[in-house]
């Protein structure tokens, strides 16, 4: 089972009802299935369809949406530092350095 959540388990990680959850399985925004009474939904369907979630105003209201984004918030954060951070690390080309410095860059042969 440790390829699936319950819908509470769910729930707790978007920030949203347990309601919430059952409806997205109800219209087929997350494949659910039922087993011993509980619905149960696959980590990956989770996982695939977060994005969705989150931004599509058929999917959810946007009091749940606005949830979502402040549980994700943080790791939303880090990932754009994380971004930075490699992004400034990588090699500047000469023209990207005299663009910087606010120099007209010529068109080459190469563009």
């Amino acid at each position: 089972m440790q390829h699936a959540m319950t819908t509470k388990q769910v729930a707790m990680l978007l920030g949203v009802p347990t309601a919430t959850v059952r409806r997205w399985v109800r219209r087929g925004w997350l494949r659910g299935y039922r087993m011993s009474g509980r619905i149960y939904v696959a980590r990956d369907a989770v996982r695939r369809n977060l994005f969705t979630l989150m931004t599509d105003s058929e999917a959810s209201t946007a009091g749940e949406r606005e949830r979502m984004r402040e549980v994700f918030s943080p790791a939303v954060q880090q990932l754009r530092t994380i971004i930075e951070e490699a992004l400034n690390a990588q090699p500047v080309s000469a023209r990207e350095r005299a663009q910087d410095q606010g120099w007209q860059v010529l068109a080459t042969a190469t563009d």
